[in-house]
Parts: C-alpha cells; sequence; structure tokens
C-alpha cells in the first residue's frame, strides 16, 4: 500500500485587510423571540369614558342623581312644560295652539298627566280639529262637533293639583286622575270635571266652576 501524500500549507499571499470604517457588514441573525400578544379590544363604555381610579359608591350616585334633579328642576320651573296639568304645562300648551290656530278657542280639553287631547273650531260652523298635545302639537284629525266653543284661558291652571287631590281622596288606592274642560249644559253647572279610579273599576269624579269651587260629587258606589 503506497504511503498518502500531504499537500504543503501554502497562505493566501493577498489577504482580505480589515473592512473600512462605515462598510456594512453581513446582518447578525437574532434570536427567536415569541409574537407579541395584541391588545384587547376596548368596549364603547370604554372608548368613551376615561377611568380615574376610583368609582362612586351607589349612596353616593343615587345622591348626586337627586342633587342635578333639583339643579334641572329649579331651572325648569320645578315641573315639566309637558305637563298639562301643571300652571307651566298649561300656558305652554295655550301658546301652542295660539300658533297653531290663532287663538284659544276649543269645544273640549281632557288633562292627562304628560298628554292633553284638544278638540278647537276648524271655521263658523260644526268641522273641528282633534289635537294631541305632549310639549307640542301633532297632526290633527278632523271631525264635528255641535258644543259651544269657550276660551281655554278663562280657566285658571293653578286649581288644577287641588281638584285632582280632592277627586283621589274619594277612591281607596286611586290611579291616574284626569281633567276635562268644557261648557256646562246647565248655566250653573261645572266647567272642569275631576275624574279619577282604581284596578277594581270604582270610579268617581267631582264637578267644579271656573273659579275652583266644587260644584257636584259622584263617589265611587
Amino acid at each position: 500500500m503506497a504511503p498518502p501524500t500531504w499537500k504543503r500549507y501554502r497562505p493566501d499571499p493577498t489577504p482580505d485587510g480589515e473592512p473600512e470604517p462605515g462598510t456594512p457588514t453581513s446582518p447578525r441573525i437574532k434570536a427567536y423571540q415569541p409574537p407579541k400578544q395584541p391588545k384587547p379590544v376596548r368596549s364603547l363604555e370604554e372608548r368613551t369614558v376615561r377611568r380615574r381610579g376610583w368609582k362612586l359608591p351607589a349612596a353616593g350616585a343615587v345622591v348626586l342623581g337627586l342633587v342635578v334633579w333639583g339643579v334641572v328642576a329649579i331651572f325648569r320651573g320645578v315641573t315639566a312644560p309637558d305637563e298639562p296639568q301643571t300652571v307651566e304645562g298649561y300656558a305652554a300648551m295655550l301658546d301652542d295652539l295660539r300658533e297653531e290656530t290663532g287663538g284659544t278657542q276649543a269645544f273640549r280639553a281632557v288633562l292627562y298627566p304628560g298628554y292633553a287631547v284638544v278638540d278647537v273650531p276648524y271655521a263658523d260652523d260644526e268641522r273641528s280639529l282633534s289635537y294631541y298635545w305632549d310639549g307640542g302639537l301633532d297632526d290633527p284629525s278632523k271631525g264635528t262637533s255641535t258644543e259651544t266653543p269657550f276660551d281655554l284661558s278663562a280657566l285658571e291652571p293653578t286649581d288644577f293639583a287641588g281638584m285632582c287631590e280632592a277627586v283621589r281622596r274619594t277612591v281607596e288606592d286611586p290611579e291616574t286622575c284626569y281633567l276635562i274642560l268644557e261648557r256646562p249644559d246647565e248655566p250653573d253647572g261645572g266647567w272642569i270635571s275631576a275624574y279619577t279610579s282604581n284596578e277594581f273599576g270604582q270610579s268617581s269624579y267631582i264637578v267644579f266652576d271656573l273659579d275652583g269651587t266644587e260644584v257636584s260629587r259622584y263617589p265611587a258606589e
């Protein structure tokens, strides 16, 4: 067997020198790192409400709500303007009628808590328009009436609350009180009738004159 032949090492006669400053070098390979977790999607409340790091206790929230309500009530005249059984609400309703019809003449008006239904003359005959008012007048429905119109501004709304209190005392556990304003059939009859009832179907009403004087009473049987 022939002996192995060995090659003599010969160094490179023209080795590469040191790289010039600023010469780019091969990029270093970074160690693997897991991807960052995405940020959770915030709810609408979290996007619109900044959290201050404290929460108002439930009792404090109630007190704060009452204070805010009181301030609002003061600026709004204590009662909402869309309550036709109040002085402010009744005046607002009459203002809307004046703007819509040119006056405050009516055949009949029924005042509920929060809204009213008013029948007004359309012309000098039996034609009438029935408006629904709850802070503003809706488009009226058309009809006829044989009643004689009267001026709603002749009634004193400061007596309305007392009329409802009086009739509610005539029924046990009364529900809503509503007022009917219309010209009386008899000269000595009343102009305002206050009605109430309870969940058992017992109803009662009291008739009052223009000055708030009780004319007649019809208690529940």
